[in-house]
Protein backbone atom coordinates (compact mmCIF):
# COMPACT_ATOMS: atom_id res chain seq x y z
CA UNK A 1 0.00 0.00 0.00
CA UNK A 2 2.77 2.49 0.89
CA UNK A 3 4.70 1.46 -2.19
CA UNK A 4 1.57 2.02 -4.29
CA UNK A 5 1.16 5.58 -2.91
CA UNK A 6 4.82 6.36 -3.55
CA UNK A 7 4.50 4.99 -7.06
CA UNK A 8 1.47 7.21 -7.76
CA UNK A 9 3.18 10.32 -6.38
CA UNK A 10 6.27 9.59 -8.45
CA UNK A 11 4.15 9.20 -11.59
CA UNK A 12 2.34 12.46 -10.83
CA UNK A 13 5.65 14.24 -10.34
CA UNK A 14 7.03 12.79 -13.59
CA UNK A 15 3.98 13.90 -15.54
CA UNK A 16 4.20 17.40 -14.08
CA UNK A 17 7.92 17.61 -14.90
CA UNK A 18 7.38 16.23 -18.40
CA UNK A 19 5.76 19.49 -19.51
CA UNK A 20 8.83 21.45 -18.41
CA UNK A 21 11.26 19.55 -20.63
CA UNK A 22 11.51 21.30 -23.96
CA UNK A 23 14.21 21.40 -26.58
CA UNK A 24 15.64 24.76 -27.55
CA UNK A 25 14.13 25.69 -30.90
CA UNK A 26 16.44 25.82 -33.90
CA UNK A 27 15.44 29.44 -34.54
CA UNK A 28 16.95 30.61 -31.26
CA UNK A 29 20.17 28.71 -32.00
CA UNK A 30 20.37 30.50 -35.35
CA UNK A 31 19.71 33.83 -33.68
CA UNK A 32 22.46 33.18 -31.13
CA UNK A 33 24.95 32.30 -33.86
CA UNK A 34 23.92 35.36 -35.89
CA UNK A 35 24.31 37.62 -32.86
CA UNK A 36 27.72 36.12 -32.08
CA UNK A 37 28.93 36.68 -35.66
CA UNK A 38 27.57 40.24 -35.59
CA UNK A 39 29.44 40.99 -32.35
CA UNK A 40 32.69 39.56 -33.70
CA UNK A 41 32.43 41.50 -36.97
CA UNK A 42 31.64 44.81 -35.27
CA UNK A 43 34.46 44.41 -32.73
CA UNK A 44 36.86 43.49 -35.55
CA UNK A 45 35.84 46.58 -37.53
CA UNK A 46 36.30 48.73 -34.42
CA UNK A 47 39.82 47.36 -33.93
CA UNK A 48 40.73 48.07 -37.57
CA UNK A 49 39.39 51.62 -37.25
CA UNK A 50 41.35 52.07 -34.01
CA UNK A 51 44.55 50.90 -35.71
CA UNK A 52 44.03 53.39 -38.55
CA UNK A 53 43.34 56.24 -36.12
CA UNK A 54 46.42 55.33 -34.08
CA UNK A 55 48.61 55.33 -37.19
CA UNK A 56 47.20 58.70 -38.23
CA UNK A 57 47.75 60.23 -34.79
CA UNK A 58 51.33 58.98 -34.64
CA UNK A 59 52.11 60.42 -38.06
CA UNK A 60 50.70 63.84 -37.15
CA UNK A 61 52.47 64.26 -33.82
CA UNK A 62 53.97 67.73 -33.45
CA UNK A 63 56.84 68.66 -31.19
CA UNK A 64 56.63 72.09 -29.64
CA UNK A 65 59.43 73.85 -27.85
CA UNK A 66 62.64 75.83 -28.20
CA UNK A 67 65.82 74.61 -29.77
CA UNK A 68 69.04 76.24 -28.71
CA UNK A 69 72.28 75.62 -30.56
CA UNK A 70 75.77 76.97 -30.40
CA UNK A 71 75.78 77.77 -34.11
CA UNK A 72 72.69 79.54 -35.47
CA UNK A 73 71.14 77.78 -38.46
CA UNK A 74 69.36 79.37 -41.40
CA UNK A 75 67.42 76.32 -42.64
CA UNK A 76 64.71 74.08 -41.30
CA UNK A 77 65.42 71.74 -38.42
CA UNK A 78 64.72 68.11 -39.27
CA UNK A 79 64.14 65.70 -36.43
CA UNK A 80 64.62 62.00 -37.25
CA UNK A 81 62.51 59.39 -35.56
CA UNK A 82 64.51 57.73 -32.79
CA UNK A 83 64.13 53.98 -32.56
Amino acid sequence: MIADKMNRSTNTLKSAMGGLKRDVPIISNRMIITLLIFCLVTSGCALIKLKNENTESLSSTVLVGRISTVVPGKGPIIVDEAI
